[in-house]
């Protein structure tokens, strides 16, 4: 949404800043009943803040609410229903109380790791207190469509959504591309359609997977993509046991940032052609 603030130039907030903004934010209307929610708000900023790779429905669902040791997210999303509450709760507070706030708090969907925008620009992942930026178009983008699960089976929808979060943070990392995260409403077993996700979302690269259980472990499929003509640039397998699921989302998400950056690193020397069945 435009505002009226004044916007400064790349480099002038602060991780100071971007504090003072969340505790408006929690002082504020919306949040005055909303105290699971609010330090639902404050673990994600300060984790963003601190550069966490951890940040999970786990985590959360410990260090936030409370569960203990046993927790389990697939049986007990409360994790989930709240960060729907608590996206819910920030439009409501920019769209009124905060209009002219100069920081926007954002949480993007599948991911528990908030960002930060300058009003009416776009949304930056940080490291650990860096300044705060608005991202030029003219970097690279690249696009993390939500990790399609090819079963039923909730354990397959648990590992694609922690896959999907970690490889959005791995890139974003980073810092080498402007990283956006795909509408999950492309969420299925067909890829994305790109030529409408092109002009929308005004990206150049396309990351998108399945994920399927299979006995004692996961096999995830992988492809990166041009966009909007579908070209395959890297297509890869990977496997993940199933008694280790943290540790693999992470192993996986850094082999498909390896693989980005190789490709954005080499040049093509042939044309590339559209993918077979696009």
């Amino acid at each position: 949404m435009e505002t009226s603030v004044d916007r400064r130039s790349d480099g002038d907030w602060s991780a100071a800043e971007a504090l003072e903004e969340l505790d408006r934010v929690l002082a504020s209307r919306v949040f005055a009943h909303s105290a699971r929610l609010g330090r639902f708000l404050r673990f994600g900023v300060e984790s963003a803040l601190a550069g966490r790779t951890n940040v999970n429905e786990y985590s959360i669902g410990v260090d936030v609410f409370g569960r203990d040791e046993s927790f389990d997210p697939r049986i007990d999303p409360i994790v989930r229903v709240d960060a729907r509450r608590l996206r819910a709760k920030l439009r409501e507070y920019y769209d009124g109380q905060g209009a002219e706030d100069p920081i926007e708090i954002c949480l993007p969907l599948r991911t528990y790791i908030p960002v930060f925008c300058t009003r009416g620009g776009r949304c930056a992942y940080e490291k650990p207190f860096t300044p705060l930026i608005e991202v030029s178009r003219e970097r690279e983008s690249i696009a993390v469509f939500p990790f399609a699960t090819l079963s039923a089976h909730p354990e397959d929808a648990f590992f694609a959504d922690g896959l999907t979060a970690e490889l959005i943070h791995a890139l974003a990392a980073l810092n080498e591309w402007r990283v956006v995260a795909g509408d999950p409403s492309t969420f299925g077993t067909q890829r994305p359609n790109l030529r409408e996700s092109a002009g929308e979302l005004n990206i150049d690269v396309a990351v998108w997977g399945t994920v399927r259980k299979v006995g004692s472990i996961f096999r995830v499929a992988v492809e990166v993509l041009t966009v909007p003509d579908h070209t395959v640039l890297a297509s890869q397998m990977h496997e993940a046991p199933v008694d280790n699921v943290v540790a693999m989302q992470t192993e996986i998400a850094r082999a498909i940032c390896a693989t980005v950056r190789l490709l954005r690193e080499t040049p093509q020397e042939a044309p590339r052609s559209p993918a077979a069945g696009t």
